[in-house]
This record gives C-alpha cells, structure tokens and sequence, in this order.
C-alpha cells in the first residue's frame, strides 16, 4: 500500500510499493524427461508467479523457450536480457542470461545493461522510473559460479559495478542465485554494500532456498537472495512451490520480497 501524508485537503503518496520475485528455473541443454521436464513444470512455475504477481522478476538460468513462455503469460511485463532487444528473445543464445522481467505498464525503462563475471557468467542490470510519481530505481540480477575459487572475485566485481552504475544514493535491488548464504564470507564486499533483505527483517525466513529436486547433495541450501539498498523490506518469504503442481516446480524455490520506497521530496 502507499503511504500518504495530506498537505490541506491533498493527499501525496511518500513512499512507492515494490514487489520482487528471484526465481532459478532450471535450464538444461536437454531437458528432462518426466516430472522434471519443463513440459511438466511449466504450468507449476507460471502459477506460482502468477500468484504473487510480482513487480519485478529476477530470472536465472532462463533459456529462450522459458523466456519465450513468459513472456506469453505475463503480458504486463517487459523482458530485458542482454543478448536482445528489451521485450524479444534471441532464440540462438541458451543461457546465462539472467534476465529481468518488470511491469511497463508501472515503470519507463530508462537505461539498461550487461557486464560479465568471466566468459561465462553475466549480471543484467535496469535502470527504472516509475511512471507516477518518477522514482528512479536500479535493478541487478545474476548467478555467481558453481566454483568457490571465484566466488569472492564475482562478489567484489557486482559490488564495484554496482557501485558504479548506480552509486551510493539510488534505490538498488539485487537478485540471483549467488551458490551461497549472504552470510558468507566470501559473500561480503557485495553483502556489507547491499543487505540481504531477509535478514533485516525481526523474523527472517530461514527455510533453504535450494532443493536439488529432492536430492540437494552438497550444495548450499541458502543461495538464493533479494538484495536491497536504500528501501525499507516489509515482507521476505521462501515460495512453497508444492502448493503450484509437482513437487518440486525447479531445483530452487522463488523468494519473494515486499519494498517501500520513500519519495524524495519535491516529487
């Protein structure tokens, strides 16, 4: 809900509402077979994120006929990758992507980009206003290597590039699969910049992120965040994904955030 303060018998919104949703979809080269093809999860993922309707999808290892689904379902919102133009998807490039999907019909896309972690790994970034009230704020979106050799290199570089394009005083939100807990030590140049908006809440959400379709192995179980600077959290939540269709809708569950963004005055 927006805030208001009234100024006579005016009333003006002081604050904006955002709603953020980071999702890893699970991509192969050659999709499974059974419940774990994409065929068969297809309609548990569109209806969990149909249910929370987010303003704002993070999106990791999305190929072109994932995109290409969304895109179908959720015609509100607007796809930005970095190998297309914003609302198309090139078909000829399978992976690590890690687009955003936002509403347009809420937001003007101002800017936007891409800048990568190695030859493989990439961060695409927005930059937003919305169209009422003209907050501009920033959004980053990745997922950071299986290989914890580099994890703190690709840590200090989203930091650093953050910090660049958007600087110290914009609204930043950051999501993705990050193969780790946003307490980890490997994680803090980018974590001791832009907070982990589950744990500056009173009661953070502490069930794993990671299921590995029932056999999670040795993989972190937390590495999925929503990242926040200069926004207040009012809601974080880890998205039961059996309550959408199969078991397990990806290897990940979405985590879903809620924001509130003051208005700077003289808007």
């Amino acid at each position: 809900m927006v805030a208001l303060f009234f100024s006579g018998a005016t009333a003006q919104a002081k604050s904006e509402d955002l709603s953020v949703m980071s999702f890893n979809l699970r991509g192969k080269e050659t999709d499974e077979a059974g419940d774990f093809s994409w065929a068969s999860r297809k309609k548990g993922c569109l209806k969990a994120i149909k249910k929370y309707d987010p303003d704002i999808i993070f999106l990791q290892d999305a190929f072109a006929y994932h995109k290409a689904d969304l895109m179908k379902e959720f015609k509100k919102h607007m796809l930005v990758d970095r190998s297309a133009k914003p609302g198309t998807v090139d078909p000829e490039v399978r992976n690590n992507e890690n687009p955003i999907m936002f509403r347009a019909d809420k937001f003007e896309l101002l800017d936007y980009g891409s800048f990568l972690l190695n030859d493989l790994r990439n961060i695409t970034w927005l930059k937003l206003r919305y169209k009422k009230s003209g907050v501009i704020f920033f959004c980053f979106n990745t997922q950071f290597d299986e290989d914890e050799a580099t994890l703190r290199t690709n840590s200090e570089i989203m930091a650093d590039k953050v910090k660049e394009i958007a600087g110290d005083d914009a609204v930043v939100f950051a999501g993705g699969d990050f193969k780790m807990s946003s307490s980890d030590r490997l994680m803090s140049p980018l974590s001791s910049y832009i907070k982990d908006s589950n744990y500056s809440l009173k009661k953070p959400d502490t069930r794993a992120t990671f299921n590995g379709l029932g056999k999670p192995g040795n993989s972190p179980l937390w590495p999925d965040h929503i990242l926040v600077r200069n926004a207040k959290t009012e809601s974080y939540e880890v998205v039961d994904s059996k309550k959408y269709g199969p078991k397990y809708i990806s290897d990940h569950y979405p985590v879903y955030a809620e924001f509130e963004i003051p208005i700077p005055k003289g808007k």
